[in-house]
């Protein structure tokens, strides 16, 4: 799939309602309208992710586009280099992630916040649904909103987590927006 339908299709699931449950509901038909068509025995799953619940979503080391690895934050693409390498992490990681991302990185995962690991493979694949733009005003994305819903890992915002070791700066002092 091109970057531009990939583009188009987090624009449309962060502004548009009807296609964004179309897509929950059953998402290789909207994938083949934008050219991107998997095989029957292909299953493809939508992680749903909150200010709370973060997705980090794994693949083989081959399924990493050029340069998709190097547009992540350095913290998050060092945890997914290290599980290509090191299958006794790569299992901590899956079962435990608030662990493994510590162990590997020093960061803690506030407690308020779950992580959860999806691994794609040959039979099963992950796809990340961006947020829903609340006041989309029907104009153009900016630069910034479109990197929002099309980000590095998996438009997960646990990334907000790796640039950061102290808590982010909301007012309920968790470092989780809406957490209190």
């Amino acid at each position: 799939m091109t970057t531009f339908a990939q583009d188009e299709i987090n624009r449309r699931l962060a502004t548009d309602a009807r296609f964004r449950e179309d897509y929950k509901a059953n998402p290789k038909p909207v994938l083949a309208q934008f050219g991107h068509v998997y095989p029957e025995s292909v299953s493809v799953h939508i992680v749903e992710t909150s200010p709370a619940a973060y997705a980090l979503i794994l693949g083989a080391e081959d399924t990493y586009g050029p340069g998709q690895l190097e547009s992540m934050p350095p913290s998050v693409a060092t945890v997914v280099k290290r599980s290509f390498t090191d299958s006794g992490f790569r299992h901590l990681l899956t079962a435990n992630p608030v662990e493994a991302i510590f162990l590997e990185t020093g960061f803690r995962v506030p407690e308020a916040a779950t992580v959860t690991v999806f691994e794609t493979t040959a039979t099963d694949v992950y796809l990340p649904l961006p947020s829903m733009l609340h006041e989309f005003d029907g104009e153009e994305l900016s630069e910034l909103e479109l990197e929002e819903i099309t980000g590095g890992v998996q438009a997960s915002s646990i990334i907000q987590f790796f640039q950061s070791t102290t808590p982010l700066p909301f007012t309920n002092g968790t470092g989780i927006p809406g957490i209190s």
